[in-house]
């Protein structure tokens, strides 16, 4: 499926500079055996105009509470809380700045887990891990 190898990624560690779907293929040279990995989606936490004095994230096991430290211009924000794999668990769209500075998510039904909570508007993006306990 995929077969095109990346110029220059022979060494133990390799950073993606783009997010997409790729496959990790590992040969042993002395026997020639090869081992290829299922396809992993990667996801980049990129932050372009991050948010003035970042997001402050409190998880109480069922309510995800996000809000932002400082007032900021008035915005529609996709709120999606992807597992460690990238697939997206939640989705909400929430009108978030401006006098109303937080949001609410129940996320009781979650599992145990790391997830990615990412926050995006037309002008403001920003990722941050939780772990649910």
């Amino acid at each position: 499926m995929f077969s095109n190898p990346i110029a220059g990624a022979t060494n133990s560690t390799y950073s993606p500079s783009t997010g997409g779907l790729y496959t990790l293929s590992i040969t042993n040279t002395t026997t020639g055996c090869n081992y290829t990995t299922s396809v992993l989606n990667v996801v980049l936490a990129s932050i372009y105009n991050p948010i003035a004095g970042g997001i402050i994230i409190s998880n109480d096991n069922s309510l995800l509470t996000i809000s932002f430290s400082q007032t900021i211009s008035e915005e529609q924000y996709e709120i999606s809380i992807m597992d460690v794999n990238g697939k997206t668990i939640l989705y909400s769209k929430e009108q978030m700045g401006g006098i109303n500075n937080s949001t609410r998510i129940v996320i009781e039904n979650l599992s145990s887990g790391c997830y990615i909570v990412k926050l995006e508007s037309a002008t403001k993006k920003l990722s941050k891990r939780i772990i649910k306990i």
